[in-house]
């Protein structure tokens, strides 16, 4: 990924929308809220769409103003798409995991930015920072807030998140971990992170 131009992108306002897969589980939920409250604090407008319903037992991390479910509100969430310049794309990467938006993802003039621990990418984007070594799509979305050196935006709401997806990926902290996610949750801790 080119941070230097994505420091660009994000310090000019932008109509962003950030979608995650089908079925969304605590990555691409956790995922989703936390890049939502890292775009509003620099003042974008910025809207999550799911394809389907995410779990109740999620709904301490979701706004309900701020996120859509696809499948409830279609023309909304086209409209939503259709006039974002950004897509994030998060926790997945072929673009039939986003039902019923695979057409509008796949078309879609807007800058696409794709972070994901996936194999095998098939989505076309502008931007992506993929590793499969990554516990979750949460480590990689620290992962990419740190390289832009704004950790300091890491707030209570971004801390929840980011633990709740590196949680849920690693089947609390016993698969599918590396050092990097020790540190990672450690310093999430440190800035409040509360689930």
């Amino acid at each position: 990924m080119d941070i230097e131009n994505v420091r660009g992108l994000l310090n000019k306002p932008h109509n962003i929308v950030i979608v995650t897969h089908t079925g969304p589980d605590g990555d691409a939920i956790g995922s989703s809220m936390a890049m939502y409250h890292f775009l509003k604090s620099y003042g974008h407008h910025v809207n999550v769409i799911v394809p389907t319903s995410p779990p109740s037992f999620l709904s301490f991390l979701v706004k309900k103003e701020s996120v859509l479910t696809f499948e409830d509100e279609p023309e909304e969430g086209t409209r939503l798409l259709d006039d974002a310049g950004v897509i994030f794309v998060l926790d997945f990467n072929t673009a039939s995991r986003a039902k019923g938006m695979d057409l509008l993802l796949t078309n879609t003039k807007a800058i696409k930015i794709m972070i994901d621990h996936h194999l095998l990418p098939e989505l076309s984007v502008d931007y992506a920072l993929c590793d499969t070594k990554a516990s979750s799509t949460a480590e990689l979305v620290y992962r990419f807030i740190h390289s832009l050196g704004e950790e300091n935006r890491i707030n209570q709401f971004i801390a929840d998140g980011l633990y709740t997806g590196i949680c849920s990926d690693t089947g609390r902290f016993k698969y599918n971990l590396n050092s990097d996610s020790f540190k990672v949750t450690a310093f999430l801790m440190e800035r409040g992170a509360s689930v």
